[in-house]
């Protein structure tokens, strides 16, 4: 109500006015949601963002009230607000569909907010006049809307849906945190791979849009975050030098970024939350000047919280976000300051690293903590917590020449950048400003980068890469950033010829080798609508979940209301986790709490799963399960000790074993579609 306050009528009728817009697009979008479940997806998917650049603004109002913000720094602030918030409410068990629909209408309520009291600092006539000077960049961004769209209603109705993550993991997490308020799961191994900040976002999607639309909070949510950072390049990068060029370049890099896409884990949003670390630190210089260390605290804060964030959305995404801040700062100290080791500079630095290191652990810990709840760990690998021993998730190189023939190899990979390697060498360049922080995120994303292919050889490249995502994407886009910088100094004048020069090199690079890919990619998600349309009901998908629940939730009938069910089935999603407290098995015997009873055999495996309050298992038959539970699979992974499948494979067939040994000694509750309940409870005479 404080922001009401003071206005005159004037000023209130101007601002009801400015909103006007707002609310026409609002009763359009409800118009076209009530089309149908695609529809519906994508009117939610601009909703979100509409939330996140309102959340953004409330940020701005504590941080830099009387400051200037693009939209894309407002979205990012708004993530890493939403993400704290929603990492208190997931740890305290409370963040279900009620509170994250609030969380959004909040969200909605500041951006109106802002439009009506006009702090948002941008008038209609304004915008106008500006944009009308940028044409070209104007149709630009139309087209990466539209290709947008395209890929978006490519993947809508989730039949790229890797079945080995997303339906047993990513959807499960999400229907469990949509139901009970949190994202407990004592025996899902890949639960210490994610502290849930995509889940949490997945949550506030698939709290009105269907789960199988999932992909749109990566691919939607994600594409435009960092879309709009992109575009506020134009009016920040202008007050440096650069702007529009900058802008167009990185546009199409965007748009031509090779597809090295899985699963509905976070990419484009990790990407946008590590461009937007390196924004929010261009924007504090242009802000507030003088060297970092000085920076207020608010600010520093603000700096640690969106570090946070990348890491909330992806754990690789720790590592580079934290080594840039740290330094991002520390050169600045050293370099720009001119009495660095005088006794007062040295404490403000001090002071400035303790306000960043408790921004950033405060945003982290309720994720932490949540995650220690599930695998008794704050922070993997660092910790293993409750993981069974011998159990491969992580894999080193068996040498030293094996780990610098991977780092080699990873750096020259094409994917998703094409010419990484250039734009580590552009990163590397003496600063054209006296500002390092370019260099910082190119020593940050190399030594993210590394970290992660040296502990991940256990997995493909095209695998790898994923994990690494955020850190390349991120410093590409800091680099086309830095296009036409203006030189603080004569002298500087050279590198920034060079600088320019090699950036468009990177650029022809990237763009001419992803080329064919990326023009596949987009006919192939063409194909796909066009096929759809032509022989699909646009309601299907919406039939399948409900026909899939069904039988789930006959089957769950089964049990008895409040009993703890195991399960290790392809859809356990679908499940009424209401009903009933509902573990996923995920790997089988990966992990576990007190200590899993791997290679015991299966009377040990009942009476353990019962002493954690599990009294039913509901399993696929292992032959036909669509991937994860196919104990086909499994045992031709034996023979991958290469790869992490053939480590984690013994600990699977083990429990496939055992749940089948335990078939023939307990009660089957319920049968149905190739699933069975087991009453662990009701032992029977064993079966032949």
């Amino acid at each position: 109500m404080r922001l009401l306050v003071d206005l005159s009528r004037r000023d209130l009728v101007r601002g009801l006015l400015r909103a006007l817009p707002l609310a026409a697009v609002g009763v359009g979008s409800v118009v076209v949601a009530t089309r149908g479940p695609h529809p519906l997806a994508i009117v939610w998917t601009l909703t979100l963002v509409a939330s996140l650049v309102g959340w953004g603004g409330a940020v701005r109002l504590i941080v830099a009230p009387t400051a200037r913000v693009d939209v894309g720094l407002r979205a990012i602030w708004g993530v890493a607000m939403t993400l704290a918030i929603g990492g208190v409410a997931s740890a305290m068990h409370f963040a279900n569909r009620t509170f994250v629909l609030s969380q959004v209408a909040f969200g909605l309520v500041f951006l109106v907010g802002e439009l009506v009291t006009g702090r948002s600092r941008h008038s209609a006539k304004r915008v106008i006049a500006t944009w009308a000077n940028d044409v070209g960049l104007v149709l630009l961004v139309l087209v990466a809307l539209a290709y947008a769209l395209i890929v978006n209603l490519g993947l809508i109705d989730g039949a790229r849906m890797q079945p080995s993550d997303d339906q047993p993991l990513y959807l499960l997490w999400t229907q469990k945190l949509l139901s009970t308020g949190s994202m407990v799961d004592s025996l899902d191994v890949r639960r210490l791979s994610t502290f849930g900040g995509q889940t949490y976002l997945h949550a506030e999607f698939g709290a009105v849009a269907s789960l199988k639309a999932l992909f749109l909070v990566d691919t939607g949510v994600g594409f435009l975050l960092v879309l709009l950072l992109i575009v506020g390049l134009r009016t920040s990068g202008k007050r440096r030098g650069g702007g529009t060029a900058a802008a167009v370049l990185a546009l199409i890099t965007l748009m031509t970024l090779d597809s090295v896409r899985i699963n509905t884990a976070s990419l484009l949003t990790g990407a946008a939350a590590y461009f937007g670390l390196y924004r929010t630190l261009q924007w504090m210089r242009e802000t507030q000047p003088g060297v970092l260390s000085a920076l207020s605290w608010r600010r520093v804060v603000l700096l640690g919280g969106v570090a946070a964030t990348c890491g909330v959305l992806r754990t690789s995404n720790v590592a580079p976000a934290v080594f840039f801040t740290a330094i991002a700062v520390v050169l600045d100290h050293f370099t720009h300051d001119k009495s660095p080791w005088s006794r007062q500079r040295v404490l403000t630095l001090l002071r400035t690293g303790a306000i960043a290191s408790t921004g950033f652990l405060l945003f982290m810990l309720p994720w932490m903590l949540a995650l220690y709840e599930s695998t008794g760990t704050l922070l993997y690998p660092l910790g293993k917590g409750t993981m069974s021993p011998g159990f491969v998730f992580l894999i080193g190189p068996k040498s030293d020449y094996e780990g610098l023939y991977n780092e080699i190899d990873h750096f020259a990979y094409a994917m998703p950048v094409a010419s990484s390697l250039l734009f580590v060498a552009i990163g590397l360049l003496p600063p054209t400003n006296r500002r390092h922080d370019l260099l910082a995120m190119t020593l940050a994303s190399v030594i993210g980068t590394w970290l992660v292919v040296w502990t991940g050889a256990g997995f493909t490249t095209d695998v790898t890469c994923r994990y690494y995502y955020a850190a390349m994407v991120g410093l590409a886009l800091a680099c086309i950033s830095s296009l036409g910088e203006a030189p603080a100094e004569s002298r500087y004048r050279r590198w920034r010829v060079v600088r320019d020069a090699l950036i468009v090199g990177a650029f022809v690079i990237h763009a001419s080798t992803t080329r064919e890919h990326v023009r596949d990619y987009l006919l192939g998600w063409v194909k796909v609508i066009r096929d759809r349309n032509a022989t699909v009901n646009p309601s299907a998908e919406v039939d399948e979940v409900a026909s899939g629940a069904i039988v789930y939730r006959d089957l769950q009938s089964a049990a008895e209301p409040g009993a703890g069910i195991a399960v290790a089935v392809d859809d356990p999603y679908l499940f009424d986790f209401k009903r009933n407290p509902i573990e996923g098995l995920d790997l089988i015997g990966g992990i576990g709490p007190h200590g899993y009873p791997a290679f015991k055999g299966p009377e040990a495996l009942a009476s353990y799963l019962q002493s954690l309050g599990i009294r039913y298992i509901i399993y696929v038959d292992f032959s036909r399960s669509r991937e994860l539970y196919s104990e086909g699979a499994w045992h031709n992974n034996l023979a991958r000790q290469d790869l992490f499948l053939g480590g984690e494979a013994p600990f699977v067939l083990d429990g496939m074993q055992s749940i089948l040994a335990l078939a023939k000694t307990r009660k089957h509750v319920a049968e149905k579609d190739a699933l069975t309940v087991l009453d662990l409870a009701t032992t029977v005479p064993a079966s032949p």
